[in-house]
């Protein structure tokens, strides 16, 4: 049996975190796969590296095969718009639990700050979210 290759040695509470990229906008497709507010759980680079790079192949493969999975009920468009509407969803109440963390967790003053900024951009997305889905109507209702 062939003998696997050395692993690098995950890294040490001491070494620099995984970072997190600066995404452009024009560019969100190179992005695909997990959302970055799960990614940023594992610091780890490699560990980090590897995860981008399995949902970089899950949205590959997705792209070759879906031609073989059922068709959307109200077709690809708005099933896509659906999406977005739920990570929006996912997003407001992320940063809706980043508000709360000036109560709950032990914050510097600039953190404090931004925990604040969260707070104020949750009606915002829930304002998109709210008009994408009037947009939408039901499901199964759009043509």
């Amino acid at each position: 049996m062939p003998s696997l290759p050395d692993r690098t040695p995950p890294s040490g509470p001491n070494d620099p975190p995984a970072p997190i990229p600066t995404i452009d906008p024009e560019r969100f497709e190179d992005f695909e796969g997990f959302r970055e507010t799960t990614l940023c759980v594992f610091t780890e680079p490699g560990a980090n590296a590897t995860l981008r790079a399995l949902g970089d192949l899950l949205y590959t493969m997705a792209l070759e095969y879906c031609q073989h999975w059922p068709v959307e009920p109200d077709g690809s468009f708005y099933h896509q718009v659906r999406a977005a509407v739920a990570d929006l969803r996912h997003l407001e109440g992320y940063l809706a639990h980043l508000d709360t963390q000036r109560e709950e967790a032990s914050l510097s003053d600039h953190e404090e700050r931004v925990s604040e900024v969260c707070g104020k951009f949750v009606p915002d997305l829930r304002a998109v979210a709210d008009a994408l889905e009037t947009a939408l109507g039901p499901m199964g209702a759009t043509r």
